[in-house]
């Protein structure tokens, strides 16, 4: 392997690690440029290990929905101490305590209201949900239209 010195696409110097005999490829996701499973980034030459594309996407139509409570479900992917979570509340769901987890997501499709300790907040499709963890986030959500779907990232303890 060869350490050469070339200029990515927005023009800035970027090391590369070549095979012999073969040609650098160009990473897609953030313009750097690296050989196989192994790419340098930027100007000090750190060198990392780039996981297989196909590992960058989450399959839900491969998961299983899986439900604990009356009108909800979900799909979970997790990886290490965060989880992606496709979520589906009917209104048939009720919120049995108050959560008082924190998290992060988009409204799918449907619109969803979630109850702050009396300041109630309507979340319609297409909208950003940033909730944070502890008393303070404290909340409740209940599905205003027959079904809402959502996405959430969370982290795991």
């Amino acid at each position: 392997m060869r350490r050469l010195r070339v200029r990515s696409k927005c023009g800035r110097r970027v090391n590369v690690l070549r095979a012999a005999g073969k040609a650098p490829s160009r990473l897609a996701s953030d313009g750097g440029v690296g050989y196989g499973d192994r790419a340098i980034r930027d100007e000090r030459s750190v060198i990392i290990d780039a996981l297989p594309v196909s590992q960058f996407k989450v399959d839900f139509d491969s998961l299983a929905w899986q439900s604990s409570v009356p009108g909800a479900r979900a799909k979970v992917h997790r990886e290490g101490a965060r989880q992606l979570r496709l979520l589906e509340f009917t209104r048939e769901f009720v919120e049995p305590d108050w959560c008082d987890k924190g998290h992060i997501g988009l409204v799918m499709s449907g619109t969803l209201e979630i109850d702050f300790h009396g300041r109630v907040v309507s979340y319609p499709e297409g909208s950003g949900i940033f909730i944070p963890s502890g008393a303070a986030g404290a909340h409740k959500a209940r599905a205003l239209t027959p079904v809402v779907r959502l996405v959430l990232v969370e982290d795991v303890a």
